[in-house]
């Protein structure tokens, strides 16, 4: 048996930091303002007072969804 090649490698990402808004995607910190999967948290960041209000604040929203699709040359 011979193992397909890779023909194709894209990808696509929605939302994180740079978008206007958080469109949910499948990220679930890129959210809206006032959502409440972004309110406040109990994490090691929380620890810093700039921090504790939103999990946003510290970046974890920074890359939204990503999409990888990768097609074999076998189709």
């Amino acid at each position: 048996m011979t193992l397909p090649k890779i023909k194709h490698v894209r990808a696509w990402f929605i939302g994180g930091a740079t978008a206007e808004q958080g469109a949910g995607g499948g990220d679930y910190h890129d959210q809206g303002a006032n959502h409440w999967i972004d309110d406040h948290i109990a994490t090691p960041m929380s620890k810093y007072k700039e921090y504790e209000q939103s999990r946003q604040s510290f970046g974890i929203n920074v890359l939204g969804t990503l999409i990888v699709e990768v097609e074999a040359d076998n189709g």
